[in-house]
């Protein structure tokens, strides 16, 4: 007998969720549009984050590029994540959720973040971490760095 539609999507994500501490990708470290700074620099996400991260987050992400071909992976790592950022209004204006998945990046532990609204394509990943990754790790432009899930 054949499995039904939503049968192969459970066996799909148990698949997912038992291989997720074995996910790795590699990417090429981009410029962002300055836009994480702002809402890190905001207290209501930075506390937040803080929770996760064990101390208040760098005001900033370190944005990977892991190839238009990896976007079903990306994908999947979006659609299991564990850890949600409740949104918030402050000022009279709404701040959208954040949902976040564990990850490493150059050794160091943070967070990959899929802000609700995002102006990402789904092959730029977005990590945060309580360091400048760029300036602890001479990261730059062009250089590749691996993503441990």
């Amino acid at each position: 007998m054949r499995p039904t539609a939503s049968e192969t999507v459970c066996i799909f994500i148990e698949i997912i969720l038992f291989h997720w501490d074995f996910m790795r990708l590699n990417g090429e470290v981009v410029s962002g549009m300055g836009e994480g700074k702002k809402f890190f620099l905001l207290e209501h996400y930075s506390r937040r984050f803080e929770k996760f991260l064990g101390g208040l987050p760098f005001a900033g992400t370190l944005n990977v590029d892991v190839g238009r071909n990896n976007g079903e992976k990306t994908r999947g790592v979006r659609e299991n994540a564990q850890i949600k950022i409740e949104g918030f209004e402050y000022a009279g204006k709404k701040y959208f959720d954040v949902v976040c998945v564990r990850a490493k990046v150059a050794g160091v532990e943070g967070l990959i973040i899929f802000p609700h609204l995002n102006h990402h394509p789904p092959n730029i990943l977005e990590f945060v971490c309580k360091e400048d990754m760029r300036l602890a790790h001479g990261l730059k432009n062009g250089d590749t760095v691996e993503i441990e899930f």
